[in-house]
């Protein structure tokens, strides 16, 4: 089991991942808009997204993290 913080190789699977999330909750299917928004979001550095992979084949869980904004 290894747990590692998502870089761009990562973003076909991850986006996968989250439109199936997204799908769960009533969206509609959009493969080209969770690549598009993972990705910017890895690029970007607006998200830390945290995988976890058994056996060096199953990805099975994600965990997107927002930074914390502070505005003055």
């Amino acid at each position: 089991m290894e747990y590692y913080q998502a870089s761009l190789s990562d973003v076909e699977k991850v986006s996968e991942l989250f439109d199936q999330y997204r799908q769960f909750y009533d969206q509609e299917e959009d493969r080209k808009g969770a690549y598009d928004f993972i990705k910017s979001r890895i690029i970007n550095q607006e998200s830390i997204i945290l995988l976890l992979r058994i056996m060096n084949v199953l990805l099975v869980l994600f965990s997107c993290i927002q930074p914390l904004h502070r505005f003055r």
